[in-house]
C-alpha cells in the first residue's frame, strides 16, 4: 500500500485529467459525446458505468440535504436514460438533474463525501488489489493503473497488461519498465480507439477517446523526470499546458 500522501497526488493528478484543475470538483457534471450519459463528479463517473447511480443512491441513504429531492431520479438513472440523450438537446429532467447535481456539491459536504466513497470502494479499492497482487510499490505505477480504472473501469488493467510483454515485480520483473511499458501500451491503445457506434455518434466518441492520449504523456513525463515516488510539489503536462500538483 502506497502512503496517504501520494494516493492524494494520484486524486490531484486524476482531477487535472478529469476536470481540468488538481483541486477536486465535485460539483462538475455534463453529457458528452461518448454515449455515457451523464458524466459528473471529481473522477468523472458516468451513468453507463453505474458510477453516478452510486453515488446518488449513497447521498440518498445518508439522507443528505437533498436527498429527497435526488430521489425522484432513480428511475432515470437506473434505467441509463441519460445515455440517450443529445448534449445539444437535453430533457428538462436532465437539466434539472444537474443543476441539482451542482447544488448539493456546493451546498452539502456529505454529497461531495457520497462521491469520495464510491470512487473509493468502486475504483480505488479494485486497483489497490490488483496492484499488490502485482506487487507494485511505486506510487507512479499505482497512479497509471488508476487511471486505467478511472477511464476504462479497474478490469482495463488485465486487459491492457495483455498488450505488452514486460513483467511485474511478482512475476520477477522490473517495475520500472513495466510501468513505462504501461503506460505506453495504454496511449497506443487510445490513439487507435474506434468507437463501437456508427456514423457522427462513433466518429465523435472515437475522436473524444482519442484525443485523451494527453494523460499517459502526463504519466510518462513524470517517469521521464524519475519523480517515481510523486513527491510534491511536482509539475504535470496536460496538453498545452503545464499545471503543478501541489499534493
Amino acid at each position: 500500500m502506497i502512503t496517504s500522501a501520494a494516493k492524494s497526488a494520484i486524486h490531484q493528478v486524476i482531477s487535472v485529467w478529469e476536470t481540468g484543475s488538481p483541486t477536486l470538483r465535485h460539483g462538475t457534471i455534463s453529457i458528452l459525446a461518448d454515449g455515457a450519459g451523464f458524466t459528473g463528479g471529481s473522477h468523472q463517473g458516468t451513468d453507463a458505468a453505474g458510477t453516478i447511480d452510486r453515488i446518488v443512491q449513497t447521498y440518498i441513504d445518508s439522507k443528505g440535504k437533498y436527498a429527497s429531492e435526488f430521489s425522484a431520479f432513480m428511475d432515470e438513472l437506473e434505467s441509463n436514460l441519460s445515455t440517450g440523450l443529445d448534449p445539444k438537446n437535453l430533457a428538462p429532467w436532465a437539466v434539472e438533474f444537474m443543476a441539482l447535481w451542482r447544488k448539493a456539491a456546493a451546498e452539502d459536504a456529505w454529497f461531495c463525501r457520497a462521491q469520495d466513497q464510491v470512487f473509493d470502494v468502486s475504483y480505488w479499492a479494485p486497483v489497490a488489489q490488483q496492484a499488490e497482487s502485482m506487487k507494485l510499490i511505486l506510487p507512479v505505477s499505482w497512479g497509471i493503473c488508476y487511471d486505467l480504472a478511472i477511464q476504462s473501469g479497474p478490469a482495463a488493467i488485465a486487459k491492457m497488461r495483455r498488450l505488452f510483454s514486460e513483467a511485474p515485480p511478482a512475476n520477477y520483473g522490473d517495475e520500472k519498465l513495466w510501468a513505462a511499458a504501461m503506460a505506453r501500451a495504454r496511449r497506443k491503445w487510445l490513439s487507435e480507439f474506434t468507437s463501437p457506434y456508427a456514423g457522427d455518434k462513433g466518429a465523435k466518441h472515437t475522436a473524444l477517446v482519442r484525443s485523451t492520449v494527453y494523460r499517459m504523456d502526463g504519466w510518462l513525463d513524470v517517469i521521464a523526470k524519475g519523480n517515481w515516488q510523486l513527491s510534491t510539489p511536482f509539475p504535470l503536462r496536460f496538453r498545452d499546458k503545464q499545471i503543478t500538483i501541489l499534493g
